[in-house]
């Protein structure tokens, strides 16, 4: 085994993936199965045959891990100083203990840290190092004698966390000429009553940040599998090759209308105006039981205050070079001819108005719609009265958030609300999202340059679907604050008079699903209603239009939450870390031993309305 010594790390991040590179193997594996059943046999044989195969990726992955998991025993970091056992195991419980990790004094005085299953000593080396070994109990090591990938992945966000935060406390001390006999003269009060900052601004370390124990990748093993899995990956190669044929076959349909344009907006294309004027859009294509070729558009927007979804659906002439909008409709309604040209003449007009920038110059050769099947300018058939009547109506809305004005506003640095006077106390805090699925806010640190803060959702790790640790948001309004990541991403925080926050942002943090709403103080929140999507799925019927909206990981928790109610357990990591962080589940019962027989009328009604719901977006 290959000694690592004198890492040093900047963020807490897991040291290593906890072996997701190597989850290729399961696709790899059962593409052969797949391949190697159908030449034994049939289509049956290829599906069990997949199956073997991805039982057979798992025990090489799990093999893999198992050399990589020993591999992190011993793994020596750095610090630039040291600072007494004790000392060190109380700076360490702030951070440790709301992460569920528990530690205790060694038999040495050294730290010894439990998590999840796992055992953690820390102990100082004769140079300026400190070396973190793992260990399983007993008991533990016998019962998962098997399983190394969730030790592996385990261990390797255990050791981010512990690591990270020692050294930063010691190289905090080190910077402040700490030395061991000045805390030995301090009395037990003072020793309770040191503290250490949590914005980031003043915790730099004084060591360089230029090495990431996760990014070295010397000390990985190459087996022979790696060697194997690159020959199927050619095979792989090849049958995608196949795959993709039909995928761009039916690609070029989709495109045809994506970069058509009507004649009367000749610079926009339909791709450009429906993605920048509805969320979630989404198209496909299919054939039609009389064989013509169609496209289908879905998106959302707001519709006299009320969230819909819009189905467009043109039928194409690749002959004739057009296509005609034949279907629009609003939640599944079928409307007038007249309500579509109002509502197309609004997409293409909010672009133009809202972002002149966007517009291109017409291409040459680029499909046209036939303008005089589904879109003439409206002026010929509205008065001015009924336009000001839909423009009110019918508002563009890129997310589920009220700020329809983002495009347009002008970001102002923090020297507009320099002379201020705020009293920022007030928002320091913990928050709780009041509607959706359970999601929390800390204000770490808040002053006249911005705010500090952490956001998360479900399980802190690698098993939450949002985990924003200590992040930082700039002022641009009096009460206003941005977090941007890169061009991509914009979360804007407003702060209530009354110590309320508004959460806002242009697309979801994490893929499907969001941190956007309403956000009270934890000691105001109204528990449980604020950890439910639905919080009466099991006392009345929902409907449809109150799932209209919902990413698809939101109607996952809004289905499971029915069983964890009833004290179910899931095997989804990431869900059942969700789960264990609301105040109100209890899970106590195996996903084998759960019976639906406890559910009432009122929840099995409801799960096939979000079952139908997620079908009808495509979520499964």
């Amino acid at each position: 085994m290959t000694q690592k010594k004198n890492i040093v790390l900047s963020t807490t991040e897991p040291i290593t993936d906890g072996g997701r590179k190597y989850n290729f193997l399961y696709f790899i594996g059962a593409i052969a199965g797949f391949i190697l059943g159908i030449c034994l046999g049939n289509f049956g044989g290829g599906i069990f045959f997949a199956v073997i195969g991805m039982l057979a990726a798992w025990g090489i992955k799990n093999l893999i891990c198992n050399f990589t998991a020993n591999d992190l025993r011993g793994m020596t970091f750095n610090c630039s100083g040291k600072v007494p056992y004790d000392y060190l195991i109380q700076k360490l419980q702030p951070y440790l203990l709301p992460l569920n990790m528990t530690i205790e004094c060694g038999t040495v005085g050294n730290p010894i840290i439990s998590y999840k299953g796992l055992i953690y000593d820390v102990t100082y080396n004769e140079d300026n190092t400190f070396t973190i070994w793992w260990r399983q109990s007993l008991v533990r090591a016998f019962i998962t004698s098997n399983e190394y990938i969730s030790v592996y992945r385990k261990a390797s966000v255990a050791y981010g966390i512990i690591a990270y935060h020692i050294q930063q406390i010691c190289s905090e001390e080190a910077e402040n000429k700490f030395t061991a006999k000045s805390v030995e003269s301090d009395t037990t009060n003072n020793m309770a009553n040191i503290s250490f900052d949590k914005n980031p601004a003043n915790n730099t370390p004084i060591y360089p940040q230029s090495i990431n124990a996760a990014g070295s990748g010397k000390e990985k093993k190459k087996t022979v599998f790696r060697v194997i899995a690159t020959f199927f990956a050619i095979v792989v190669i090849g049958l995608a090759a196949l795959y993709f044929i039909g995928v761009l076959e039916e690609n070029k349909y989709i495109n045809y209308v994506k970069e058509g344009s009507p004649e009367i907006y000749p610079n926009i294309t339909y791709e450009e105006a429906f993605h920048d004027f509805f969320y979630n859009p989404k198209w496909k294509y299919f054939e039609s039981e009389k064989g013509a070729d169609v496209v289908e558009f879905t998106g959302g927007c707001y519709y006299a205050d009320t969230k819909v979804t819009v189905t467009m659906q043109f039928v194409l002439d690749i002959d004739d070079g057009t296509f005609t909008l034949e279907y629009f409709g609003m939640n599944d309604v079928p409307q007038t001819e007249f309500m579509m040209l109002v509502i197309i003449e609004k997409v293409f007009e909010s672009y133009g108005t809202a972002d002149t920038d966007h517009v291109i110059e017409e291409d040459i050769g680029k499909p046209v719609a036939k303008a005089e099947s589904f879109l003439t300018r409206t002026d010929n058939f509205l008065t001015e009265e009924t336009e000001d009547n839909y423009d009110d109506l019918l508002e563009p809305q890129v997310t589920e958030e009220i700020y329809d004005d983002t495009t347009n506003r002008e970001l102002h640095g923090s020297e507009n609300i320099e002379n201020k006077k705020i009293d920022y106390s007030l928002w320091e805090d913990a928050y709780q999202r009041s509607t959706g699925p359970s999601s929390s806010i800390f204000i770490d640190a808040i002053d006249e340059n911005g705010i500090v803060f952490t956001a998360s959702i479900g399980a802190s790790g690698y098993t939450a679907y949002v985990d924003m640790r200590e992040f930082y948001a700039e002022w641009i309004e009096e009460n206003m604050a941005l977090y941007k990541e890169g061009s991509e991403y914009e979360l804007y925080f407003v702060l209530n008079e009354d110590g309320s926050i508004y959460v806002s942002e242009n697309a979801p943090y994490y893929g499907d699903i969001g941190l956007a709403g309403y956000y009270t103080k934890e000691s105001n929140a109204v528990y449980p209603d604020c950890e439910f999507v639905f919080p009466q799925s099991a006392d009345r019927y929902i409907s449809v239009e109150e799932c209209e909206g919902l990413y698809e990981l939101e109607c996952k928790i809004a289905r499971n939450e029915i069983y964890a109610r009833h004290g179910r357990k899931f095997a989804d990591e990431s869900l059942q870390g969700y789960f264990d962080v609301c105040s109100w589940y209890n899970g106590i019962i195996e996903p084998e031993d759960f019976s639906t027989e406890v559910l009432n009328n009122y929840e099995l009604e409801n799960l096939r309305i979000i079952g139908e719901y997620e079908t009808k977006m495509g979520y499964q």
